[in-house]
């Protein structure tokens, strides 16, 4: 009966190779049981027959702040009631570890990214190595609740998504001083990074604001006027520089040569 089932949105999308992924159907078939609008997609491609991506978004009825409220509250991260709202998790992630239980082998169905969508603001939580994304999630969400006036106060803008986390990068040949993990090629050492880096630095979008992109550091709670990067923003910048460099490489042979 729609009655009993969560008044949310949750969609599971994955790209995997030509391995075969036990419990789909289960899976569907759980997930639209438990909620009002669910989604499970699969896809295939030639990714030498392991899993690659796997996300999740989730779309509630309520906002960030009354999610903050709860949990501040005592509530558990999983299942939030406010008024006669509700924000419940628990049935996707008990359908989700089924799934994973029926895997030959679990770890190819990590979750890769995690996306919640609130009336107020969203919030995109990456996995990171060496780390579980849902053994960190309820810390995750505490965080978030304990962090969201300091990230909201005196900002002159709304608060439209947050990134967790970012990283600050220190090679020469960066684009840019912070920015989220790169899915390839990565150049930072990942043998660093561990659960506690969910909870010092995290990227911050807001509407409408001359400066619209900014760094929290969660430590210190406090905003870093310094813009950050996703892996698209950074490997766009990266490409643009290429380029301009290219072009004066080009300018330059050009002009000795005359």
């Amino acid at each position: 009966m729609t009655e009993s089932k969560v008044p949310a949105a949750i969609r599971v999308d994955w790209w995997y190779g030509e391995t075969f992924l036990e419990g789909e159907e289960e899976l569907r078939t759980e997930l639209a049981n438990s909620y009002v609008v669910s989604v499970v997609r699969s896809r295939r491609g030639g990714l030498g027959g392991g899993l690659y991506q796997l996300f999740i978004e989730f779309v509630s009825q309520l906002t960030l702040q009354e999610v903050a409220k709860v949990i501040l509250e005592g509530a558990t991260f999983d299942l939030i009631k406010s008024g006669t709202k509700t924000f419940f998790l628990r049935p996707f992630l008990e359908a989700y570890h089924r799934f994973r239980s029926r895997q030959k082998e679990e770890k190819r169905v990590g979750i890769d990214r995690f996306r919640l969508v609130f009336q107020d603001a969203a919030i995109i939580i990456e996995n990171l190595p060496n780390t579980d994304l849902l053994a960190e999630l309820g810390n995750i969400f505490r965080a978030l609740a304990e962090n969201l006036e300091s990230m909201t106060q005196g900002a002159k803008g709304q608060l439209f998504e947050v990134f967790i986390p970012v990283f600050e990068d220190t090679s020469d040949e960066r684009v840019c001083k912070f920015r989220t993990l790169l899915s390839t090629d990565e150049t930072m050492d990942i043998k660093t990074i561990s659960g506690a880096s969910y909870f010092k630095f995290w990227g911050v979008d807001y509407y409408g604001v001359a400066f619209p992109s900014c760094v929290y550091d969660v430590e210190h709670k406090a905003i870093i006027r310094e813009q950050f990067c996703t892996e698209s923003q950074y490997w766009n910048s990266k490409m643009y520089m290429r380029r301009k460099s290219d072009a004066a490489t080009e300018a330059s042979s050009t002009g000795q040569s005359n």
